[in-house]
């Protein structure tokens, strides 16, 4: 009888554990997925002319565009802007260059994970980045 009593309860024991909810982790909001540095990779309207376009979402709203050149002379050139996040699907931006022209944007987020951020601009143009992972210290 207490062996019959033993098996009843680890078969009881293996339905309620079968059977218990598996823990999922809640979908990162565009938010929160459109903060950090992203490389651009690829732009539909002409080959990237600098080695490197960069840039960064923060989560105070500001953001920094960053080109760089490669070579004996190389330059960098860093201009900074804000941006909203319109809905789950729209980045207004604004970045202001070094003479003080500012210039506004709205892009359509066609991807956005935690790997890739693909955009449409207003005239178009697709653009392609891919996350920078913050180095592991």
């Amino acid at each position: 009888m207490l062996q019959l009593a033993c098996a009843v309860l680890a078969a009881c024991s293996f339905v309620v554990g079968a059977t218990s909810p598996v823990p999922t982790t809640k979908p990162k909001k565009p938010a929160e997925l459109l903060i950090g540095e992203w490389k651009l990779t690829e732009a539909s309207d002409t080959p990237c002319t600098p080695d490197g376009v960069f840039v960064t979402f923060t989560q105070g709203g500001e953001m920094t565009l960053r080109k760089e050149y490669k070579g004996k002379d190389a330059e960098k050139i860093t201009l900074k802007g804000k941006y909203t996040l319109k809905g789950d699907d729209k980045i207004d931006c604004e970045i202001e260059d070094d003479t003080g022209r500012k210039d506004r944007q709205v892009l359509t987020i066609k991807k956005l994970t935690d790997d890739d951020l693909v955009t449409l601009d207003e005239l178009g143009i697709k653009t392609t980045f891919k996350r920078i992972k913050p180095a592991k210290k």
